[in-house]
């Protein structure tokens, strides 16, 4: 990856050890679609105990592990496992292994959003789970292009769509806030209310391939739970703000105390401001 490109995939992560979850297995088909939800007031139970684990990372503090240009989140109630973006293409089964999560034990694959620094491990994840649920925005599957200099080059999912139904479980676009497992949600697409929220992508991801469109990346979304000390939100790189985010999950769960935020804000280019 050039380092034009680096400048705007950063995803920053940070490990926090903060549990008692059950799924309902459900017969439904291969690829379903999110409908809006309600209020999720006191719909959305207490995790008494969440172990998350950074599998990937830029930075690495643990000399078990390797960096890359990526994110990637093992979320872990004890009962079920999930796993929040899949980093790059290269460090993600290693690290698994090195840091002894077993990815064979996943329940569930969420994608924050389609950059190839956090969809690039999906194949080796899929390939270590076998049949698991994912969860992604449909937005994630366009092409879209990244200004590289005086040129455009073209993005895509590493996993097409059609793949991934013939390879998951279920494939359930999350339009629209979804249950992943007992106690665990992604936001789906998350309303752009604030007016100075600026996550400095626009100027280097675009729709099309003259460059004329910019990308807002409406595919970005969070994953989150309740502990008993507050609210938890995970972001893969936040396009669509950090404050964004948060106003939307506490209105989602009617609940403005939040304990933490773990994952990447992409403000390298924002202003002090």
């Amino acid at each position: 990856m050039s380092p034009s490109r680096r400048d705007f995939l950063r995803g920053k992560g940070a490990t926090c050890a903060l549990t008692v979850a059950f799924a309902m297995t459900v017969l439904v088909p291969p690829l379903i679609r999110s409908q809006p939800a309600p209020k999720l007031t006191n719909q959305l139970k207490v995790l008494p105990h969440v172990t998350i684990t950074i599998l990937v990372d830029n930075l690495v503090a643990d000399g078990r592990a390797l960096g890359e240009w990526g994110l990637a989140m093992f979320v872990d109630t004890g009962q079920r496992r999930v796993l929040f973006d899949t980093g790059g293409r290269r460090v993600l089964a290693d690290n698994a292994r090195a840091l002894h999560v077993d990815l064979s034990k996943l329940d569930a694959i969420v994608i924050s959003h389609g950059h190839d620094d956090h969809t690039g491990g999906l194949q080796k994840a899929l390939d270590a789970t076998g049949k698991t649920d994912v969860y992604v925005h449909p937005a994630a599957f366009r092409t879209t292009y990244w200004r590289e200099g005086s040129r455009s080059v073209p993005q895509t999912m590493p996993v097409a769509r059609e793949q991934l139904i013939m390879r998951a479980r279920r494939l359930v676009e999350t339009e629209a806030p979804t249950l992943v497992t007992d106690g665990i949600m992604v936001t789906g697409a998350i309303p752009r209310v604030t007016e100075f929220e600026d996550t400095g992508i626009t100027s280097a991801a675009f729709l099309d391939e003259a460059m004329k469109t910019p990308d807002t990346v409406p595919d970005d979304q969070a994953l989150f739970f309740r502990t008993p000390d507050g609210v938890v939100i995970l972001l893969g790189c936040g396009h669509a703000g950090v404050v964004n985010t948060i106003r939307y999950v506490s209105d989602l769960l009617g609940e403005g105390r939040i304990f933490a935020v773990v994952g990447g804000t992409h403000l390298l280019r924002a202003s002090p401001r």
